[in-house]
């Protein structure tokens, strides 16, 4: 599908942009549009490090795309303790919105922001009325004012005797290590944005682990022993709201 984008934009010397791309998606893009010579490609997310972003696919002589053109960045005031990243995530998609044009949802000075498709916005904004029974008003925002909106994460040192998977799921969830091998095996963890169903292996770091139901977690780097030799690792957790 993206080497088919890249053809067309190469062909008829047009923009061809695709879904919200995670970072795995954004590089087998980049390696793709190298093949050809003279295309570029441009990424929008909106925010500060955006994780999930538009690709936009373009001959080098045309102008430089517009951020505006492809995205929009809708908000709504958001003070309730029990709305979470997974309540707003589980609210568009009950609304008939593709996960493929959202790109990321982000708490920020006690509103929610989340960057979505273009063609989507007018439904939203006249649409999105309620989340877990609290009324909002969705409302656009301006993404130049954006750029240093940024997902919170707090650090911490865990102790893990390696970093094998299995173990190490365990660790960072605090859970039973034969609840994380279970989990993993039926490709509930994903490594890198990528399902990873092998507990036996060793995780290299840095890495971005992601349990389902437990949320995501930067696992940075060993950062040193314990008198008993065992690891020391830091690492960084999501902050939904």
């Amino acid at each position: 599908m993206l080497e088919e984008k890249v053809l067309i934009s190469n062909r008829r010397n047009s923009y061809e942009e695709t879904d919200f791309l995670d970072p795995f998606w954004q590089k087998m893009l980049i390696s793709i549009a190298n093949k050809y010579d003279g295309v570029s490609v441009s990424f929008f997310g909106a925010f500060n490090n955006a994780e999930r972003c538009v690709g936009v696919i373009y001959n080098d002589y045309l102008p430089v795309p517009i951020e505006d053109e492809y995205m929009s960045v809708l908000a709504f005031d958001s003070k309730f303790d029990d709305v979470k990243h997974k309540d707003v995530l589980g609210k568009l998609m009950s609304m008939g919105i593709e996960r493929e044009t959202v790109g990321d949802i982000i708490f920020y000075k006690d509103a929610c922001f989340f960057s979505v498709k273009k063609s989507v916005e007018s439904f939203l904004l006249s649409q999105f009325q309620d989340i877990r029974r609290h009324s909002v008003s969705l409302y656009s925002v301006d993404g130049e004012g954006l750029k240093v909106v940024e997902s919170e994460k707090t650090t911490e040192v865990i102790i893990a005797a390696s970093l094998r998977a299995d173990l190490l799921v365990a660790k960072i969830y605090n859970i039973k290590r034969n609840i994380a091998t279970s989990m993993i095996s039926k490709g509930l963890m994903k490594l890198d944005y990528r399902v990873f169903t092998r507990g036996d292996r060793q995780i290299e770091l840095p890495a971005l682990i992601s349990l389902r139901g437990y949320g995501r977690v930067y696992v940075d780097e060993v950062v040193g022993r314990t008198g008993s030799d065992n690891l020391k690792v830091k690492l960084r957790r999501e902050v939904y709201s």
